[in-house]
């Protein structure tokens, strides 16, 4: 993990990183990985994110910012911090 924080990753969603700004990091794990690739959730009619606590803030925000969620569902500890990386 230390390594890919090194890289800028700031989240992951099933296995496939990214970064703040919502692009792919190139990984060997994501390469290696069965299941749904994080492009194909653009083309989701539907997506839904939970998340709760600043500590999630970056994720959630590369996350949107990746076009990889719809509909987001988070606490005001999480937004506030949200809000102050985007200022």
């Amino acid at each position: 993990m230390e390594i890919l924080a090194e890289k800028g990753v700031v989240g992951h969603i099933g296995g496939h990183f990214f970064d703040i700004q919502g692009k792919k990091s190139g990984t060997t794990l994501a390469e290696r990985m069965i299941g749904v690739d994080i492009e194909d959730l653009k083309k989701c009619k539907e997506t839904i994110c939970i998340a709760l606590g600043e500590e999630k803030s970056e994720a959630v925000l590369g996350a949107v910012r990746g076009g990889y969620i719809k509909t987001l569902i988070i606490d005001d500890k999480c937004a506030e911090k949200m809000i102050k990386y985007m200022e």
